[in-house]
C-alpha cells in the first residue's frame, strides 16, 4: 500500500473515532448536562460540572439533622428543630407522643434561631429570628390559634430573653445595632435589660442598661429578687454579677470574684435551690 494511501486511511479512521466521539459527547449532554453556575459565582479554569455528579455528592451536602427545643411544662410534650425535606430554613415542630409524629407549627420565609413555650401552662410559645442573616434577632410571641407572632422586643436592637423563676415575665436583653448608630459606630455601647410581660408587651419596664456587650446567662434567684449575670470579654476574661430585680444595683459576686483572681473562666452560673 502506498503511503499516500495509508495516509488517506488513517485520516479516515481518525475522522471516524471523532465522529463517535462527538455522537457520544452529545448524548452525554442530553442525559447529563452540565450544571451552570449562578450568575452570583464567577467560575475560571474550572472543569465542567455535570449533573450525575451533582446528584452524588447531593446526599453528603443536604443536612437535615433534628434538634431539641423545649419541653412542654404540663405534657409529655416537646418543641424540635428541623428543617424538612425540600424546605429552606429551619423551623419548628411539636412531638406530642414519644414515637408520634412530628407536627409543623412554623412555617416563615426565616429560619427559627430559639423557642420557649410559656413556661407555667404552655400556653403559647416565644420565638427569636432575625431576617435575611442580619443578626438583629427579635423575640415574638406565638399563640398556638395564630400563626401571626406579636413583637416583643425593639425591632432596632439584638435580643434575647430568660423567662423568671414564676413564669409570668420575660427578661429581655437588647444591644443596638451598629447600623442604627451615627456613622456606622458607636461611642458607647450598652446592654439593655428590660422586664415584659409577653401578654402585654406594652408594659415593658427597663431595668437597667449594663455597660458594654457580651452579656449573657441570666438567671433569676427562685424568688426572682436577684438576677445572675455573666459578661464575657474574651476567652480568658468573663466577670459574674448579681442584679438587684428591684433597685437595678449591680455587686460583683464573691465567689465570682475569687474564681476570677485566680484565672479561672466562668462561662455558666445558676441558682440552686436549698432543701
Amino acid at each position: 500500500m502506498s503511503k499516500i494511501k495509508s495516509l488517506w486511511l488513517m485520516r479516515g479512521i481518525v475522522g471516524a473515532i471523532l465522529s463517535c466521539t462527538a455522537l457520544a459527547t452529545i448524548g452525554d449532554e442530553a442525559s447529563d448536562p452540565v450544571v451552570e453556575p449562578n450568575a452570583q459565582l464567577k467560575a475560571q479554569g474550572m472543569p465542567a460540572l455535570r449533573q450525575s455528579v451533582v446528584n452524588a455528592v447531593q446526599p453528603y451536602a443536604d443536612f437535615r439533622g433534628f434538634g431539641f427545643v423545649d419541653w412542654h411544662p404540663k405534657r409529655q410534650e416537646m418543641l424540635v428543630r428541623h428543617r424538612a425535606p425540600g424546605a429552606d430554613t429551619t423551623q419548628l415542630f411539636r412531638l406530642r407522643t414519644p414515637g408520634g409524629q412530628l407536627e409543623q407549627i412554623t412555617n416563615f420565609a426565616e429560619p427559627i434561631r430559639w423557642a420557649s413555650y410559656e413556661p407555667n401552662e404552655g400556653r403559647y410559645l416565644i420565638i427569636s429570628r432575625d431576617t435575611g442573616g442580619n443578626e438583629a434577632t427579635r423575640l415574638y410571641r406565638l399563640d398556638w390559634d395564630s400563626q401571626e407572632p406579636v413583637l416583643l422586643s425593639d425591632p432596632q436592637m439584638r435580643s434575647s430573653a430568660r423567662w423568671t423563676s414564676q413564669g409570668d415575665r420575660m427578661l429581655v436583653a437588647a444591644l443596638p445595632l451598629d447600623r442604627t448608630a451615627q456613622g456606622g459606630r458607636r461611642e458607647r455601647v450598652e446592654t439593655v435589660l428590660s422586664l415584659v410581660d409577653p401578654l402585654k408587651p406594652q408594659s415593658r419596664v427597663e431595668l437597667t442598661r449594663l455597660p458594654g456587650g457580651g452579656w449573657g446567662n441570666f438567671d433569676f434567684r427562685p424568688d426572682d429578687r436577684e438576677i445572675a449575670a455573666i459578661q464575657y470579654r474574651t476567652a480568658s476574661d468573663t466577670t459574674l454579677v448579681l442584679i438587684d430585680a428591684q433597685s437595678a444595683q449591680l455587686r460583683p459576686d464573691r465567689k465570682s470574684t475569687r474564681l476570677n483572681s485566680s484565672h479561672q473562666i466562668i462561662s455558666y452560673a445558676v441558682f440552686c435551690l436549698k432543701k
